[in-house]
């Protein structure tokens, strides 16, 4: 098996949109509530959109198993105006978990950001994903604080920092 993780080109967008469809298919009942999501899932015009702009910023990683896309992940080199990495969303095809391809992923993005200068990258996930709580403490990210009321009135947000070398 050949894994592949790489920044994602134009020619990527099919790909890419299928793949972000696939991962909304688990969260129209999660977000009814929250506006942005709701004009998101299933919407593939907001993802080729989406896609564009990450594109352009060289902001989006790609993975791919045997040259077939299962996977990717995008993030931003700006925490709310500090110089810091920010993992803003990571999917990787349920066929294809348990395979280190979202350790690659992050390893990926650490090694861009400290390339950068960035000594510090931040994430967050939903305190009932405890799929991505486990996967965060298990990569060396520590929890920093949580966020009140960014989905709905009533939801947290857990963030977590990792130091990078």
């Amino acid at each position: 098996m050949q894994i592949e993780v790489r920044l994602a080109k134009k020619s990527d967008k099919k790909s890419f949109i299928r793949l972000a469809l696939e991962r909304d298919v688990g969260l129209r009942d999660v977000s009814n509530s929250y506006k942005l999501y709701r004009q998101a899932i299933g919407n593939p015009k907001y993802w080729a959109t989406k896609f564009d702009e990450l594109v352009k910023e060289k902001r989006l990683l790609l993975v791919r198993i045997d040259g077939k896309p299962n996977g990717f992940f995008y993030f931003s080199l700006d925490f709310i105006g500090h110089p810091s990495a920010y993992v803003e969303l990571v999917f990787v095809s349920k066929v294809n978990r348990n395979l280190g391809i979202a350790r690659q992923l992050f390893a990926k993005v650490e090694k861009i950001a400290a390339a950068e200068g960035y000594s510090k990258i931040f994430s967050s996930t939903n305190p009932s994903n405890r799929i991505s709580l486990n996967m965060h403490r298990k990569f060396g990210y520590k929890r920093c604080g949580s966020i009140y009321g960014i989905e709905t009135p009533t939801s947290r947000e857990i963030f977590f920092s990792k130091t990078l070398k």
